[in-house]
């Protein structure tokens, strides 16, 4: 048996027989009147059964009461009144402001004729869905500075991680950057919560030639390869066995987020700050926290003496060896 629409329907059966119950839902009392909301094209949406009260004599004076004025000159009231009856639907995301003339026409007269014991229909439209705002990169770069050489504009262009990982500043900034929105807030935290996790709040780099010299010079994170060193700005290409090479001394820095700093550089020194629509440049500002010196070393042939298979910048400044 199938229930009739707007019915419940309950069935227990055995082996041998089935008993089905059917409960037709009440029909609208005397003393009611049933609002239904519907969309333009007549789909549901949702409804409210209202009940008078005793010196209440028509259903325009209890909507009243219930929502306020329905049918009114003044669209703000008519707006505010729907929304209080919607909600007594508990319906959510439709509205009668975007109703056009004809469409609210319709609804004051079906208010207007309203009785009691009778249901009545009424026009919403969903609301408007926002425009999506496009999603963008925070930043268009991140800088790296050693606090002590900022002032002479120098940025550290090669480097390893907290966890000997080699980075640049273009590969830093793939790992740093945030997707955001115009408008949206990011936080200090958010931000410095990338810093750690990618364990660039400690850093290690090399230079060549005094504390000012080549900063683009690096070990490369493995050690004993081809290409071992950079070819920029004037750094060593192409290191092979069978090669030799004399390097009159480098240093090797650590450093660690001088956070007081880059929190004013980054930030302006704001917990949080918001999105502004186009992507900035970052400047990322660290303290030292040590310089170990290698003053002189060569290299020739197979010597594994010298350049020492994995070891990357950060293990040669913790051991202070290549042997």
């Amino acid at each position: 048996m199938v229930p009739a629409t707007g019915s419940t329907s309950t069935s227990t059966s055995t082996s041998t027989s089935t008993t089905t119950t059917a409960t037709t839902t009440p029909a609208i009392a005397a003393n009611q009147i049933k609002v239904t909301f519907q969309k333009p094209n007549g789909a549901y949406v949702g409804s409210v059964t209202l009940t008078k009260n005793s010196d209440e004599t028509t259903v325009q004076q209890t909507l009243e009461r219930v929502a306020g004025h329905l049918v009114d000159t003044d669209n703000s009231k008519i707006s505010g009144s729907y929304s209080n009856l919607l909600s007594l639907a508990y319906v959510t995301g439709y509205n009668a402001s975007s109703l056009n003339q004809a469409q609210l026409a319709v609804n004051n007269q079906a208010i207007q004729n309203a009785k009691f014991g009778s249901e009545i229909r009424l026009f919403v439209v969903a609301n408007p869905t926002p425009p999506v705002k496009p999603t963008y990169d925070l930043l268009s770069g991140v800088n790296f500075f050693d606090g002590q050489i900022q002032a002479f504009g120098q940025p550290i262009t090669a480097f390893a991680n907290a966890n000997g990982l080699f980075y640049t500043p273009n590969s830093a900034l793939s790992v740093l950057n945030i997707p955001t929105t115009q408008g949206s807030t990011i936080t200090w935290d958010q931000f410095y919560k990338n810093i750690t996790a990618n364990g660039l709040d400690t850093i290690y780099y090399v230079t060549y030639g005094g504390l000012l010299g080549n900063l683009h010079l690096y070990l490369g994170e493995k050690r004993a390869t081809s290409s071992s060193f950079d070819t920029s700005n004037g750094g060593y290409a192409n290191l092979t066995n069978g090669q030799g090479m004399i390097i009159n001394g480098f240093r090797i820095h650590q450093l660690s987020l001088n956070v007081a700093a880059t929190k004013l550089a980054v930030f302006g020194g704001q917990s949080q700050i918001s999105a502004p629509g186009i992507s900035f440049l970052a400047n990322l500002v660290y303290s030292s926290d040590g310089v170990e010196e290698f003053p002189g070393i060569y290299k020739t042939g197979n010597d594994a003496g010298v350049f020492v298979t994995n070891k990357n910048i950060k293990d040669m400044y913790m051991t202070h060896s290549l042997k």
